[in-house]
């Protein structure tokens, strides 16, 4: 359960999208498989999974929990052989609500659309794991736009480079 002042930081942030503190809690080990898992349903939502989606999981879960490559793919293989049914997310839901902040669920939505334009298509499936993420969080329509903002400015920068 949440604390109250956990609370009052997700407030703060959500009327103001400043961040009063961040404790990511990255190196317990069923997190780091929440995380992945969600990532690899949205993934395979579409009925199969791209080289280019295999990829950007690993890249963001390297980044997320500051992890080699090797244990990337190890945690995605892990989450992979173990996915629920794609309306099975309930209990993902309700693990990543005990742990996340509002800005750690921005983090999630972001990190969510990246997997989703990994292969440049937005399938159905990937979209409906996404609305399904956003109401199992509990997510504010203010916090998505800023995911989405952050997404979009992430985009431009990679088009920028190339």
């Amino acid at each position: 359960m949440r604390s109250w002042r956990e609370k009052l930081v997700d407030i703060v942030y959500a009327k103001t999208g400043m961040s009063l503190s961040r404790d990511d809690g990255n190196a317990d080990r069923d997190f780091q498989f929440a995380v992945a898992t969600l990532l690899t349903l949205v993934a395979q939502s579409d009925g199969s999974v791209s080289t280019e989606e295999v990829e950007r999981i690993v890249v963001i879960l390297r980044k997320k929990f500051q992890i080699d490559a090797g244990s990337a793919l190890e945690l995605m293989t892990s989450a992979f052989s173990d996915l629920p049914e794609p309306d099975g997310g309930g209990e993902i839901f309700a693990e990543l609500n005990e742990v996340l902040s509002l800005e750690q669920k921005e983090d999630l939505a972001v990190e969510l659309l990246e997997v989703i334009s990994a292969d440049g298509r937005k399938e159905a499936g990937e979209m409906t794991i996404l609305a399904q993420t956003v109401f199992g969080l509990g997510i504010p329509n203010s916090v998505m736009s800023r995911a989405y903002d952050r997404y979009f400015q992430t985009r431009q920068g990679r088009a920028q480079k190339r």
